[in-house]
């Protein structure tokens, strides 16, 4: 109620919700003004780590229930959540809209004395991260490197006794694609710890094929689909050091390296960009506000 009243004041056309703990205020501010409402829901909100009981399990998926049907647009972040959605709630026309970059130009990756594959974004439970410093341990053949902020990184330093990984300063989200250029590859190493997790597009895909990076990272549907399809790098097994050392190790030794960078670059510049996802979020709202 306070975030609906706070929100009237702007008198907007047309209101959109980010997450289910912003979709009732949007449906009392969309009834209230006569104007569209659209869920946009980034994750499957119930199946988070942070969900953690089942009374909490089932209060948001009876608040999402209820309100589903309201909205004059639902959307997600990729196909199997929006399939999710829709069997859930017997539900249909979730638009999946991928969060990608928007094309821009990038410097050109300077030769870097061992290979750099880089984690670039929060220091936060469920990221992998302590498994790839373990691996770390154990590669000799590529650099490490973080970038990013969160609640582990006191922690994660701590695991870092051997001073493996390269730390680096986080910098603004304008800034990350050309920041990753500078690497050789990707590194998105989430683990399957929930649903959520398991079926996530994490950001980061995009803006390292927006960097041209290569990509290696857990063996989970959206991130397998993509490195396999468009043949971008290596998969690994996330809980497990040794398997993300062998995969860092056999991309750089393969010789299939650059090859891997110039095919995400591509894929990035032909398709997984921005300005080819917009399109169809235009149209809806267009439609709404006609």
């Amino acid at each position: 109620r306070v975030w609906a009243e706070r929100a009237k004041r702007w008198k907007p056309d047309l209101v959109q919700a980010h997450d289910l703990d912003a979709l009732r205020a949007a449906t009392i501010l969309g009834k209230e003004l006569d104007i569209p409402v659209i869920y946009d829901t980034h994750e499957l909100w119930s199946e988070q780590p942070f969900i953690d009981s089942q009374e909490a399990v089932d209060y948001w998926d009876n608040l999402e229930r209820e309100l589903i049907a309201v909205p004059d647009l639902v959307m997600t972040v990729n196909e199997p959540l929006a399939e999710i959605l829709e069997k859930k709630y017997n539900f249909q026309g979730v638009l999946a809209l991928h969060n990608c970059q928007e094309t821009q130009a990038v410097p050109k990756r300077a030769k870097n004395s061992k290979p750099v594959a880089l984690y670039q974004g929060a220091y936060v439970p469920h990221r992998g991260l302590e498994q790839v410093i373990a691996a770390a341990a154990k590669l000799d053949s590529v650099q490490i490197a973080f970038r990013g902020f969160g609640s582990s990184e006191k922690e994660l330093r701590a695991l870092d006794s051997s001073g493996r990984i390269q730390w680096l300063d986080p910098v603004p989200g304008p800034e990350v694609v050309k920041a990753a250029a500078g690497a050789d590859i990707g590194l998105i190493p989430f683990l399957p710890s929930c649903l959520n997790h398991y079926y996530s597009t994490p950001n980061k895909l995009f803006e390292y094929m927006s960097a041209g990076l290569a990509i290696c990272g857990s063996d989970i549907p959206e991130i397998s689909r993509f490195v396999n399809e468009y043949q971008l790098g290596n998969l690994f097994d996330p809980y497990a050091p040794n398997d993300i050392a062998e995969a860092l190790h056999q991309m750089v030794t393969s010789g299939e390296l650059e090859a891997q960078q110039e095919r995400a670059l591509d894929a990035a510049r032909s398709r997984w960009n921005w300005e080819a996802e917009v399109d169809r979020y235009i149209q809806c709202v267009e439609s709404m506000l006609s």
